[in-house]
């Protein structure tokens, strides 16, 4: 008479704890990698971004060129915007698009330039780059300077909340600097039904030159000034790349 087979429980309760244990530790590490990762490459862009974008405004006032802050960015500075009463001091970048507001407050292109006359219209994230436009105040001096080093200065004339949809006039008569961002301030993240715009007038027009040293760096040699961009940029894709392969990584696992 054939023996009969007997089956045996080669996974205890408690192996079998522990095994889901390992695989839930696996699971929450690689999630944590993953979060980790993204935030220091968003700490990373934002900051050597901001590194690029200064370094390439200053390049700008050397000749009558445009420099881009890094080869493949499809934005470059064309302004300075300071509010001196609160210690607010930013490169504009042209352009209005997602990419370009991700790092700074973007100059519409259909509007005037600064010290043109009509409209010139900059906007901006709420939670970020126009975060201190929540403590301006009427009569608030604000300067905007083009990358020839000519100061252009405004006084807030109006703070005001309007319709998402509302049209900013650039056909004006008078020289003025509209800043414009999602209202409120508080708000989630997301698509805003309304705009807070700041409306200043220029006042009386002056030119001064505000680059420290331009004499001097225009007589270093462009090349060797805009090299370490160049090395800085590759920093920057690395870490993007590495994120990607890791989340890639993950996906197949």
């Amino acid at each position: 008479m054939p023996k009969r087979l007997v089956l045996k429980n080669t996974w205890p309760p408690q192996k079998v704890w522990r095994y889901l244990l390992l695989c839930l530790s696996v699971i929450l590490g690689v999630s944590g990698g993953i979060l980790w990762g993204q935030g220091a490459y968003l700490y990373a862009k934002a900051h050597l971004g901001q590194y690029l974008i200064v370094r390439a405004w200053r390049l700008s006032g050397v000749k009558d060129t445009a420099f881009k802050p890094w080869p493949w960015a499809d934005t470059w500075p064309v302004a300075r915007l300071r509010i001196p009463g609160l210690g607010f001091d930013q490169v504009v970048l042209a352009g209005d698009s997602g990419q370009a507001l991700a790092f700074g407050p973007g100059h519409t292109s259909a509007s005037a330039l600064p010290g043109e006359p009509g409209t010139v219209l900059i906007s901006g994230h709420r939670d970020t780059h126009f975060q201190a436009l929540k403590h301006l105040e009427v009569n608030e001096r604000i300067t905007l300077e083009d990358p020839y080093g000519r100061v252009h200065a405004y006084r807030v004339e109006a703070l005001r909340v309007v319709p998402a949809s509302t049209e900013v006039g650039f056909d004006v008569g008078a020289s003025r600097l509209v800043l414009a961002t999602c209202w409120p301030f508080d708000g989630i993240a997301g698509e805003a039904s309304e705009r807070y715009l700041v409306e200043a007038l220029a006042i009386e027009p002056r030119v001064e030159s505000s680059r420290e040293g331009l004499a001097m760096v225009k007589q270093i040699d462009l090349q060797a000034r805009y090299s370490p961009l160049q090395g800085q940029a590759n920093l920057l894709v690395a870490i993007q790349i590495f994120t990607k392969v890791f989340r890639s990584i993950v996906r197949v696992i």
